[in-house]
């Protein structure tokens, strides 16, 4: 997996690594590389790009547990 940033926008999104060449490949190409670390900085804006081609939220640790505590609340 790459990590890309959108020039024009400023958003971040990993993607495998052949959509991440196709991406950033031709003339004038609107994705660049950039660190991973970049990506982690903020968790909450980012997307992973699943497999499917469905982006979906990454949950953090802390969301994960609110969202167990809910469940054991409401059972």
């Amino acid at each position: 997996m790459k990590t890309l940033k959108h020039k024009e926008t400023g958003s971040i999104r990993r993607v495998e690594n052949k959509e991440a060449d196709f991406l950033t490949s031709g003339k004038n190409p609107i994705w660049g590389f950039v660190p991973k670390t970049e990506w982690k900085s903020n968790p909450k804006t980012n997307v992973v790009e699943t497999p499917q081609g469905e982006e979906a939220p990454k949950r953090t640790k802390a969301s994960k547990k609110n969202d167990e505590k809910k469940n054991r609340k409401n059972n």
